[in-house]
């Protein structure tokens, strides 16, 4: 710190002397270094005022390299704040500017820090492509050192993917560039990057071997929130060599430092890891009172990653901080019954999922279109048709050179969903009903009670932990809490049932048709056994409240448990092989706190006069039967096309003449939709079951895209589509 004040002085008073003079460049020059030296003293509010200042006067200036200098600047400091989605805007905006310049060091930090921001919002997916372009950079002006600072990070982003062998080879070749110039301070980084991935992979002994290198290489860099970020990682390994003391000592060091620079996130990360010893320690007030502040952090911390997706995304990385607060509150329950730990493990369930979609069913009222920039707008649709008409070649792609062009796609698809979401989020704060919305909040265990169940429901509320799972069985006048095995236990028991459930869509490579036969018949002789072992598991341990219940049960899973349909497993106790739902009513919800937001939505809504709208049996290619038929020839080019919903979707004339003039698969690369016959029955028996003139069916040419957008849908209360489907699972 005390390197940097002179320079913040000698600045200043050069600032004051060039401000008399209409010299904007050289303002800018200056106020974009005070504001540099203010940044390396942690004192990020001064340095944003300096660079906020000195924005305005670089684009007047029409000088590119300060402007995204100072925009790169702004997006690190948002960064190190917690803003994550300010951060990332600010990198947008600085990307483009730095890409032309002759100077590509500044493009190298802005790529790096891009890529940074998406790995901390969760998306590991979206920050190896800006990585993988920084590395490109980096190699082609020889800049030894950036690219070890790419190598580092990538290294953590195939970490994120579990992909640890090439994590381990991106951070080796860091270190030995890194070792070659003599850079203790990115030696330290790299040190801490490896101990988090030995960690991740149970080498304790390993990652607090890296992580005591990186402290003594940080001992005299002066670098606060590195040395930071290292002891946490140190204190980690601490606590799983059964050092406890040692472990605690270093949290408080790196929970000193996090405060003091106002670093929300880590701080939160470091609040869960002190609960976490302390709990392990049976210290479980203490640990409470830290893990309380660390969720109240987080929640705070993903109102401000912005768009929905980057919420999403966020909350989602930050899971098992509220599992492990579910477990203290059980745990304090079981030592202080009648304290009201159960309902507060409870209602934590409730805050830890679906909060995005409640923010949807509660945004979904308001339309902020109104009163918006059109040019926004517009772009906002654009970018959605060329994501969708990309998408629907990602699918279709087959041939030579189709992983090349795959990844080509998808980098252009990141690209534009990246700036998708920004024009949403401008879109948003742009609107005047956007300051309206406030946040939805989850329900309370007796807000549960009264407003979401009856006399004839019991809902049975999971939640998955690393040492231990637990589940809420609630009624209207109670709630018990049941301890289940450990997630990792439940995931296996749960592929098994998965595995031999999908027996019968499974296609093995040269598999002979006796060969398949044979397997589904093992498949389904196992069936049984492994559906009896995890409803043993995951529904045996409420048994007698079930026993109590013969009527509805309202499901709320987590994690695996959300693959697995519990209507096909058994009912628990003894060797019962009958079948969960030949007993019960079953209803899955995302949370119990969404049914309160749906009837918040149809609250005072008049019901619709029909009851049921069919789609079924469409007409998907130019060799359907239906076509030849039509008018004893074949219909023109628009009507085959106004019939494909799955090509309207892209909204891609070029692709809907292909599919028109019946082009092969092979010539095109167009998706083959093959029809469903027996839709059209379905159909049928469910219009047959309505009152006359309370349904309507939409078969054949007339079950297209132009007839889902109609009016006529606002009639009927139910929709039901009786189609294929297609899902993008890396971007549903």
């Amino acid at each position: 710190a005390n390197r940097f004040q002179p320079a913040v002085e000698f600045y200043q008073e050069s600032l004051a002397a060039f401000e008399s003079v209409p010299d904007q460049h050289m303002q800018t020059m200056l106020m974009s270094n005070v504001g540099t030296a203010y940044d390396l003293l942690g004192d990020y509010l001064r340095a944003l005022e300096i660079y906020r200042r000195a924005l305005p006067l670089a684009r007047s200036a029409h000088d590119k390299y300060n402007e995204a200098a100072i925009l790169n600047n702004l997006g690190e400091i948002r960064f190190n704040l917690g803003e994550w989605q300010e951060a990332d805007q600010y990198y947008a905006e600085a990307l483009p500017l730095a890409r032309p310049l002759a100077d590509k060091g500044l493009l190298l930090s802005v790529l790096h820090n891009s890529g940074v921001v998406r790995l901390e919002l969760g998306q590991p997916e979206k920050a190896l492509p800006l990585l993988q372009e920084e590395l490109s950079v980096a190699k082609s002006v020889g800049d030894d050192l950036r690219q070890a600072r790419s190598l580092q990070i990538t290294g953590l982003a195939l970490a994120a993917l579990g992909e640890y062998t090439r994590s381990e080879d991106s951070y080796r070749q860091a270190l030995e560039l890194q070792t070659k110039k003599g850079d203790k301070r990115y030696q330290a980084l790299t040190l801490r990057y490896m101990a988090v991935a030995e960690l991740k992979q149970g080498k304790n002994a390993e990652a607090l071997n890296a992580a005591e290198r990186a402290i003594s290489l940080l001992a005299s860099s002066g670098d606060r929130r590195t040395e930071a970020l290292t002891r946490h990682v140190l204190a980690e390994a601490y606590a799983r060599s059964g050092r406890d003391d040692q472990a605690l000592a270093a949290y408080q060091q790196a929970l000193t430092t996090f405060q003091a620079i106002g670093d929300a996130n880590l701080e939160a990360k470091t609040l869960a890891g002190i609960a976490k010893l302390q709990g392990s320690q049976g210290r479980l007030q203490e640990a409470l009172v830290n893990s309380n502040r660390s969720l109240e952090l987080i929640e705070g911390l993903r109102i401000n990653a912005g768009g929905q997706q980057d919420r999403t995304s966020y909350f989602a990385t930050r899971q098992d901080f509220y599992t492990a607060h579910i477990d203290l509150l059980a745990r304090l329950d079981r030592r202080e019954p009648g304290h009201g730990y159960a309902a507060q493990a409870f209602e934590t369930a409730e805050r830890g999922r679906a909060r995005s979609l409640l923010e949807m069913l509660s945004e979904s009222r308001v339309d902020f279109h109104q009163g918006v920039d059109p040019k926004l707008l517009q772009r906002e649709h654009d970018l959605s048709e060329q994501m969708n008409s990309r998408s629907q070649r990602l699918l279709t792609l087959r041939g030579a050179g189709t992983e090349e062009k795959a990844a080509a796609l998808k980098k252009e698809i990141n690209d534009l969903e990246s700036e998708y979401q920004q024009v949403e989020l401008a879109i948003r704060k742009s609107s005047p009903e956007y300051a309206a919305i406030t946040q939805p909040q989850p329900l309370t265990l007796k807000e549960v009670q009264h407003q979401v169940l009856d006399s004839d429901s019991l809902l049975l509320e999971y939640s998955l932990g690393e040492e231990r799972s637990y589940l809420f069985a609630v009624s209207q006048n109670g709630l018990k809490t049941y301890e289940l095995p450990a997630r990792a236990d439940i995931d296996k028991a749960v592929r098994r049932v998965h595995e031999l459930l999908t027996a019968r869509s499974q296609y093995i490579f040269g598999e002979t048709a006796q060969e398949k036969q044979g397997r589904i018949a093992k498949a389904d002789r196992e069936f049984p056994i492994a559906a009896a072992a995890l409803s043993k598991m995951v529904l045996a341990p409420a048994g007698a409240d079930l026993a109590n219940n013969e009527k509805r049960l309202v499901l709320v899973t987590d994690g695996a448990l959300q693959t697995v349909p519990f209507a096909v497993l058994p009912v628990p106790g003894g060797n019962s092989t009958t079948p969960l739902v030949a007993q019960h009513e079953l209803v899955s919800l995302p949370s119990a706190s969404t049914v309160d937001e749906l009837r918040k939505e149809i609250a005072g809504r008049k019901p619709a006069p029909g009851l049921v709208a069919v789609f079924a049996d469409p007409v998907f290619a130019a060799d359907d039967p239906r076509v030849q038929k039509s008018q004893g020839k074949a219909p023109k080019e628009e009507t085959v096309a106004a019939a494909q919903p799955i090509t309207a979707v892209a909204d891609d004339s070029r692709m809907l003449k292909h599919l028109a003039t019946g082009a092969s698969a092979s010539s095109s690369g167009r998706l083959e939709v093959p029809r469903l016959p027996f839709t059209r029955e379905e159909a049928t028996r469910i219009t047959k079951m309505v009152p006359a003139g309370e349904s309507f069916e939409a078969l054949d040419f007339k079950a297209s895209l132009a007839t889902v957008n109609s009016s006529t849908l606002a009639k009927y209360r139910y929709l039901h589509f009786a189609t294929h489907g297609y899902l993008d699972t890396e971007r549903p």
